[in-house]
């Protein structure tokens, strides 16, 4: 079996920032009041100094102009579940990895896309048209493709001989410990995973728990990994709300061509055509939508001509 893991590092800034401007500074903040804290920023910010994990107050001093979103949990997990729907066409087996990653079991796709580099240029171009950065990895372990994906060691290891070599250089974060059990590991002098490989068994679990062993043997594979199943929805259905105001019949394009897009995967995994359109527009949360039917004459599943029907049907 051979794990593909498609992290996705900015998921929380590429969900937050959807329609606004690349030039306007802006960051995504968690938590409450005085302890809100920076958890993503796009360019603009980044340039300014702002920098992850900062309070709120002190980006607001390097830069008044920062437009600050919160971070919204709910529409992660849902586009995550589309994005799992859509990259269908790449795998009969998707599994999610939350809160910002999908596993595609490829073993055998991989040849039908003409071997691993094809697959996965394939799969990261799909993700930039979607909007998303895709930090790419594989491995013969679930866990395995995820912790190199999520260290950003976009490789591909196909036995297991190798797959000790890789991820014994790979840092404790991979373990994802609280701060204390972090600290408590380093002051005994270990940084890397191959250092906790090292030590007794019985030692690990003695200082920071048995399920620190239970995730290394399931990464290393010496333990079964198996993974729930991916089940996608009978029908697509997608909500998108927009951090700025939008004016314009090509500004709202944008954002619903990526929705289009997402269906075209969906539709294109499932073996399927779009029978009908129907988009709903808000103003706000309060205002009265204005509901858009559009029933296609012959199924489809190209996304430029949903898009065009789109874009006809806005013009009028």
């Amino acid at each position: 079996m051979l794990s593909l893991c498609a992290n996705l590092p900015n998921f929380p800034l590429e969900i937050g920032s959807r329609g606004a401007p690349a030039d306007e500074p802006l960051a995504v903040v968690e938590g409450e009041g005085r302890e809100q804290r920076i958890v993503a920023t796009n360019e603009c910010a980044h340039r300014a100094g702002v920098r992850l994990g900062a309070h709120v107050s002190e980006a607001y001093a390097l830069i008044h102009t920062l437009r600050v979103t919160p971070r919204r949990p709910s529409m992660e997990q849902d586009a995550l579940a589309r994005l799992a729907a859509w990259s269908g066409q790449f795998t009969s087996f998707v599994s999610l990895a939350p809160p910002n990653a999908l596993l595609l079991e490829i073993e055998g796709s991989r040849h039908l896309f003409g071997g691993y580099e094809r697959l996965t240029a394939s799969l990261r171009q799909g993700l930039k048209n979607l909007g998303y950065h895709a930090c790419i990895a594989a491995a013969p372990t679930p866990l395995g493709a995820i912790w190199l994906a999520r260290s950003g060691r976009e490789v591909c290891v196909t036995d297991h001989a190798a797959l000790f070599g890789v991820l014994a250089k790979l840092p404790l974060a991979c373990l994802d410990l609280d701060a204390d059990g972090e600290a408590l590991l380093r002051g005994l002098g270990l940084t890397t995973l191959i250092d906790c490989l090292r030590l007794p068994r019985d030692g690990i679990a003695r200082r920071v728990g048995p399920p620190v062993l239970d995730l290394l043997d399931r990464a290393f594979g010496r333990k079964a990994d198996p993974r729930p199943a991916f089940i996608p929805p009978e029908q697509f259905s997608a909500r998108l709300a927009l951090p700025a105001p939008v004016t314009t019949r090509d500004a709202l394009l944008f954002p619903l061509h990526r929705l289009l897009l997402e269906l075209a995967g969906f539709l294109l995994a499932r073996g399927s055509g779009a029978a009908a359109l129907t988009i709903t527009l808000r103003a706000s949360r309060h205002s009265p939508s204005l509901r858009l039917s559009l029933p296609l004459v012959t199924p489809s599943r190209d996304p430029q001509h949903l898009t065009d029907l789109v874009r006809e049907r806005l013009e009028r």
